[in-house]
């Protein structure tokens, strides 16, 4: 049998000049992070799996505008015995996922339609679409694999095998240039995006211990441990990447890199050892000093921070395990060691107004943040939060990106939110401190002063500074 598979990663922005990254309605700097565009790394790992296992698979990876409907159909051709559309699925895209689905079956209703991620994983309601005919909840390489075996009928190995590989030494990722050319970084970032050469997505380990209220992570990866790759694996691979590639910039997709601190250390002791290749990732609230030197030896350069929110109170109700005092050690620590800081932080929580985003500003203007990340307090379809929080929640999943209030009370002053928060990032950025401490980190950290110009004409761009 004759089996052609088709695996979409749907992406949202589009690269609108020279240095920025855009999503189309929500301009480009809303929540203060322009998007980047990053190869279809899931969807590169889910080929490699099934190819490994099953070498007949024709597979051909897309990623395409999820708004382009009739474009993503139109590159579709369905000249197997067997062919199979899967699409990771994020809550803001669940609607124009229904719509291409819609379009294949139209084409062909023998066509059989998947869809994997987010959205599918925590709303069971969004599955009983006649249109789609199969859902991968969780991660998604196994599900796939007994996907293709419940519709082929096909002998495998045995699901043991393959876990085991999976917590090992999974396949690499199918890599095309073509995607790592494309790839567009966040404008802070070392080297700055116009030195970077093809930057690739890798993994070390998988898993998240937090178990945020709020987030779907859990719902696909596990909340009690997290697995690790052999670090030799993964050092080949990086310098595989770096040798067919030339690449030169990492961009990890643990959810945590310190989430087990010795793993970590084997990581970067191994990682310190190469030449020319720089990392960003992000860390939980438990980073020291040790840690945020060994990593900045090893060539990491920014680094990721979930702040959330500013109050112990509610910090303890969305995320029970984090303290403020530690996350601001951990954001000091890494900014002693010479690592850009990026800061999440949320706003629009149901019990606040507009006018309250000002606090948000009072109390940050001190943290060693470099670029500010603040984004609208979002509970995703699944979560407890989400439960807690569904009457007043409203019901259009485009909205579900975290620059769009989600608060049925919140979406009627919608304009004054988005208008206070753009004053909010425009006033941190022109701050005393902000400038006096960025001044100082260059002087000390001179290969930082390349990035953060960059970065500052980004902000001229968008009339931030």
């Amino acid at each position: 049998m004759k089996i052609k598979i088709y695996l979409i990663d749907p992406i949202v922005s589009e690269i609108n000049n020279e240095i920025m990254v855009s999503t189309p309605n929500q301009g480009s700097y809303g929540s203060g992070a322009p998007s980047g565009i990053w190869e279809p790394y899931t969807m590169e790992c889910i080929g490699s799996f099934l190819k490994e296992n099953l070498p007949i698979l024709d597979i051909h990876i897309l990623q395409e505008n999820i708004y382009d409907h009739d474009r993503i159909v139109s590159k579709l051709k369905f000249d197997h015995d067997l062919n199979v559309v899967c699409v990771s699925t994020y809550s803001y895209a669940a609607n124009d996922v229904i719509s291409i689905f819609e379009k294949i079956k139209d084409i062909d209703n023998e066509i059989i339609t998947v869809s994997g991620g987010y959205h599918p994983s925590g709303d069971e309601n969004f599955c009983q679409n006649s249109c789609i005919d199969h859902c991968i909840l969780g991660e998604g390489e196994i599900q796939m694999l007994n996907l293709i075996k419940s519709l082929t009928g096909s002998e495998f190995k045995n699901d043991e095998n393959f876990k085991l590989n999976m917590g090992e030494n999974s396949p690499w990722p199918i890599r095309n240039e073509k995607f790592l050319k494309r790839a567009k970084s966040f404008p802070l970032s070392v080297p700055s995006p116009d030195k970077q050469i093809n930057p690739a997505m890798i993994s070390y380990g998988r898993g998240c211990l937090f178990n945020c209220s709020f987030c779907a992570s859990s719902l696909i990866w596990s909340d009690t441990h997290t697995s690790f790759r052999n670090v030799s694996d993964v050092i080949n691979e990086i310098n595989y990447l770096k040798k067919k590639f030339g690449t030169n910039s990492l961009f990890w997709t643990d959810l945590a890199l310190n989430n087990d601190k010795n793993k970590l250390y084997e990581l970067l002791y191994d990682l310190s050892k190469l030449n020319n290749i720089y990392s960003f990732g992000y860390v939980n609230q438990n980073l020291d000093d040790e840690t945020a030197f060994k990593l900045q030896n090893a060539g990491f350069r920014r680094l990721g921070f979930g702040v959330e929110a500013l109050e112990n109170y509610r910090l303890k109700k969305i995320k029970k395990f984090q303290k403020l005092s530690r996350i601001k050690k951990s954001l000091s620590a890494a900014d002693r060691n010479g690592i850009i800081t990026r800061g999440y932080i949320m706003m629009g929580f149901p019990d606040q107004v507009p006018e309250d985003t000002y606090n948000i500003l009072e109390n940050i203007i001190d943290l060693p943040i470099d670029q500010l990340r603040l984004g609208f307090y979002t509970p995703f379809v699944g979560t407890s939060s989400y439960e807690e929080h569904c009457d007043n929640l409203t019901e259009d999943n485009n909205r579900f990106t975290a620059d769009l209030p989600v608060f049925k009370n919140h979406i009627l002053e919608e304009e004054k939110w988005i208008s206070i928060r753009k004053d909010v990032i425009k006033r941190f950025y022109n701050s005393e401190n902000y400038k006096n401490r960025i001044e100082e980190k260059i002087k000390e950290f001179p290969y930082l002063e390349e990035s953060f110009n960059y970065f500052f004409k980004v902000l001229n761009l968008e009339e931030v500074l």
